[in-house]
């Protein structure tokens, strides 16, 4: 016998988290052996936070009610004082040069939205953005942002999708030389934390393509039911986007006297003719 869930529990239903808001029995006809239970969910998925979703218990295939222990716990906020301080530190490298953090993107998604937002609109100038993921193949990775909400602070709707599709074929693109635009370079000591679990993570999804409503579209899908930790890869989507809305002037790799000479001789000459 199929066992409801209660208010207040998650649940798994479709590939997908949620939160149990409703649990309502159903009578049934007294030749039927299980009542059946109308269920209302809120989805906790960052891209579809809160979307509502209703359901007959007994007849969703595979639907599973998971452990309390599989939640974090999300009462507590960082103390804002701890992150500034940290955001406002420096960085050495092993040559001894100074890395500042150029940009950050803070997820106002979630249960602290209106702490995001007044945390990240005190320290806009410093590059310290509220963004809240969408998803959509539709939507485009960065836009404008709005003030659209109840603290008034800029606000970047990123769109998830195009921004895993820009990381994948980073990590796809493979030159000879092992360096140049857009080839991604990774530490080598798994200390730092690249390590087999944070590449499993970053390769976690798979874009598939499904039918709704009569046509394709392109989703993203977890590859593997028995591993959804996606951690990495949506680290690597938002920093991916903290470099696209700074848009930094990046400095290239210095020029040898070699090629300085080779392209000196190789200037066209004006002559002083007509």
């Amino acid at each position: 016998m199929m066992t409801a869930p209660e208010v207040g529990q998650t649940v798994l239903v479709r590939g997908r988290p949620y939160i149990v808001e409703e649990c309502t029995e159903q009578a049934l006809p007294e030749t039927t052996q299980q009542n059946q239970h109308l269920v209302t969910l809120s989805c906790l998925d960052e891209n579809s936070l809160d979307e509502k979703l209703q359901v007959i218990w007994e007849l969703e295939p595979g639907a599973e009610i998971r452990e309390a222990s599989s939640l974090p716990d999300v009462r507590a906020f960082d103390d804002p004082g701890d992150l500034d301080a940290f955001l406002t530190a420096t960085f050495s490298k092993k040559d001894g040069t100074q890395l500042p953090i150029l940009c950050t993107c803070i997820d106002s998604g979630g249960h602290h939205t209106d702490q995001v937002y007044r945390f990240t609109k005190e320290r806009y100038e410093r590059r310290i953005f509220a963004i809240k993921g969408k998803g959509g193949q539709e939507v485009p990775y960065i836009r404008n942002p709005s003030t659209n909400n109840r603290v008034k602070t800029p606000l970047f709707v990123l769109g998830v999708d195009a921004g895993k599709a820009l990381v994948y074929q980073r990590l796809k693109h493979e030159p000879p030389e092992r360096k140049g635009p857009n080839y991604c370079h990774f530490p080598l000591n798994e200390e730092a934390g690249y390590d087999e679990q944070y590449f499993r993570g970053l390769t976690s999804e798979k874009a598939v393509v499904r039918f709704r409503k009569g046509r394709s579209v392109t989703v993203w899908e977890i590859k593997d039911a028995s591993y959804k930790r996606n951690e990495p890869l949506d680290l690597r989507n938002y920093a991916t986007a903290a470099l696209e809305i700074a848009n930094p002037v990046l400095k290239g790799p210095e020029e040898t006297e070699t090629e300085r000479r080779q392209r000196a001789t190789g200037r066209r000459r004006l002559s002083g003719g007509i």
